[in-house]
């Protein structure tokens, strides 16, 4: 029987699985870091919501308070209580989405950053109808002509958030821009904002008049 050497390892074989391997080992790598990273993003946003939501909470108690209700209008205040009930909804909605899909998607810090605006709106319009309280002629100031909160700089900035919200109502329509998730909360924040406006107008010539008839 012929003597047969022993035939040397196939180097090419055993060099091709060798980088299968490690190409797989980057490949779960790469997985790995992107699940971490979906993971960090939604810890992010969840903290984001319940920061939101501590915000809303925050809204609510102001609204309830007894010098509120004697400044504010039965309209403003239900006003208020909608857009937050609104919100809060929203809030819950976002955050289910985030555990059931258990995904990073920007769509999600997009509704945020939306929620954001509109309760920042609202914390504006909460500040203007609380500043009523503090007019002279309530407080029976004798120099009423001189107030120190002029009704239009209490309005400028809820003027700006008209202007805001209307630029991204038209945006949205027009399809530039981040699209809105939710354009029916936008457009109750600019009737809410307006109407603020109304009544602080009102208040302000109440208050004047009631004072002349004096």
């Amino acid at each position: 029987m012929a003597f047969q050497r022993p035939r040397p390892p196939n180097r090419t074989t055993h060099r091709s699985a060798t980088d299968k391997e490690l190409e797989l080992e980057q490949i779960n790598q790469i997985l790995r870091d992107e699940l971490s990273t979906e993971i960090s993003h939604n810890k992010a946003n969840e903290k984001w919501i319940s920061r939101l939501e501590r915000d809303l909470i925050n809204c609510e108690k102001e609204i309830s308070r007894k010098d509120i209700a004697l400044v504010a209008s039965n309209e403003e205040i239900k006003e208020l209580q909608t857009e937050i009930s609104s919100l809060k909804k929203d809030l819950y909605q976002t955050r289910k989405e985030i555990r059931d899909n258990n995904n990073y998607t920007a769509d999600i810090e997009n509704k945020l950053q939306e929620c954001y605006e509109i309760i920042s709106s609202l914390k504006q319009r909460i500040k203007v109808i609380s500043s009523r309280g503090n007019s002279p002629v309530r407080n029976n100031s004798p120099d009423i002509y001189s107030p120190p909160e002029d009704p239009d700089m209490a309005n400028l900035d809820l003027f700006i958030q008209i202007e805001r919200g209307l630029n991204r109502i038209k945006n949205h329509i027009q399809g530039g821009g981040t699209p809105l998730n939710n354009p029916i909360n936008i457009i109750e924040g600019i009737r809410g904002s307006l109407n603020t406006v109304r009544h602080n107008y009102q208040s302000v010539y109440q208050d004047i008049d009631g004072v002349i008839a004096q």
